[in-house]
């Protein structure tokens, strides 16, 4: 489960992002999964001031298998043998809409990061797939529209996706440039909010995700009793 992501508790997200500060040398790399979308987020070692410089890992997210939600993918790593730096993440799909998909599903290359984002950042043939790297692609997305839009759309598995504006384009950025619960872009509401961390409603239901971690219950248990309390329906001792 990655760490920043709401079904995180604070105090765990912060620990883990200590680990990583004193060990960011020695981690080859973060791969989670849990969230079933196709993502990544970065750490810093300085989250006031959020540059290539002080990008220290990633995260890497792969998205799911489930046959909900999206068409299924998988994602495979290519790692150099020395270093063990991340040189490409190559992500595999099926499509649902295949009539052989139940019996014999094909497997295609979806899209090659080091292919498809590399140019976007000027990645040279040798250059790893960085913390900066990553950094670097953030802020290519933010001026390249084009180039955000289309990582919105994998990051949906091919289906139900949607344009992404605004504060959906901000919150999402915002979002790739968190590894702590604490620095969750978008501000919290009263009352239940089914939307994502990205600021626009999930394309993917309940059921298509693991059981939900204790602090997103009980978030939702103080938020209802808060809301419950405003309008004369609960009263505290």
């Amino acid at each position: 489960m990655p760490p920043g992501r709401s079904d995180a508790m604070h105090d765990q997200s912060n620990y883990f992002d200590q680990i990583v500060q004193r060990y960011h040398n020695t981690i080859a790399g973060q791969f989670y999964g849990h969230t079933h979308q196709d993502q990544f987020a970065i750490a810093y070692s300085n989250n006031l001031e959020r540059t290539a410089a002080n990008a220290v890992s990633v995260g890497l997210i792969a998205p799911a298998l489930t046959p909900r939600g999206g068409n299924p993918c998988f994602k495979m790593y290519d790692v150099d043998p020395d270093t063990y730096e991340i040189m490409d993440a190559r992500v595999f799909m099926s499509d649902l809409s295949d009539p052989t998909f139940q019996t014999t599903p094909t497997w295609r290359l979806s899209y090659s990061a080091r292919e498809t984002y590399g140019p976007l950042v000027g990645l040279k043939p040798t250059e790893p797939l960085s913390p900066g790297f990553w950094h670097g692609l953030t802020e290519a997305f933010v001026t390249n529209d084009t180039a955000f839009q289309q990582y919105i759309a994998f990051k949906a598995r091919g289906m139900g996706t949607h344009m992404c504006w605004g504060n959906c384009k901000t919150y999402s950025i915002c979002d790739m440039r968190t590894m702590r619960v604490e620095d969750k872009c978008n501000a919290a509401t009263l009352g239940l909010n089914f939307s994502d961390e990205t600021g626009v409603a999930s394309t993917i239901s309940d059921n298509d995700c693991e059981p939900m971690g204790i602090r997103h219950i009980l978030t939702k248990i103080v938020t209802k009793m808060v809301s419950c309390a405003h309008r004369g329906i609960l009263r505290f001792p």
